[in-house]
């Protein structure tokens, strides 16, 4: 009797993951063949036509809207989405805070003169992608990009 119990419960805890359905935000580029897949209960940050911003994991209500946090969101009121792991919400912040510091030695640096304003126009050179990149990255604009829900 046990065993027939444990199969049973296996073959139920099987069948669900077999016949689930992933929803899926799509992402499509206007101008090209690009296409971002973002699962659902991935970490994105919206920004929405009214100036709001969402931040968290999303659910996929229906076709037309989603929810992150309780408040829902139609895909129409999106102005921009954005990808944000765990890994780029830690990492961000210090990327360009080193980035920052080594802005700010490097024009200290230029101003000593001589050798020092080669080294200085290289610290300079080298921190300005560390401070602007985190920032520009994963920016999905709805002037350039569809959203779609989809079943996978």
């Amino acid at each position: 009797m046990k065993s027939v119990f444990i199969l049973c419960l296996f073959s139920m805890m099987f069948s669900v993951n077999c016949f689930s359905q992933v929803r899926i935000l799509n992402l499509n580029k206007t101008n090209t063949e690009r296409t971002i897949h973002i699962k659902e209960h991935k970490r994105i940050k919206i920004q929405t036509v009214e100036g709001k911003v969402f931040y968290g994991r999303f659910t996929i209500i229906d076709s037309t809207s989603l929810m992150i946090k309780e408040n829902l969101i139609l895909l129409k009121d999106i102005k921009k989405v954005r990808q944000k792991s765990l890994f780029s919400t830690i990492a961000n912040p210090i990327f360009i805070a080193y980035g920052s510091a080594l802005f700010v030695g490097g024009v200290l640096v230029i101003g000593t003169g001589g050798f020092g304003a080669l080294v200085g126009g290289v610290l300079v050179i080298t921190s300005i992608p560390m401070i602007l990149t985190p920032a520009i990255v994963n920016n999905h604009d709805s002037e350039k990009w569809n959203y779609l829900i989809q079943l996978e």
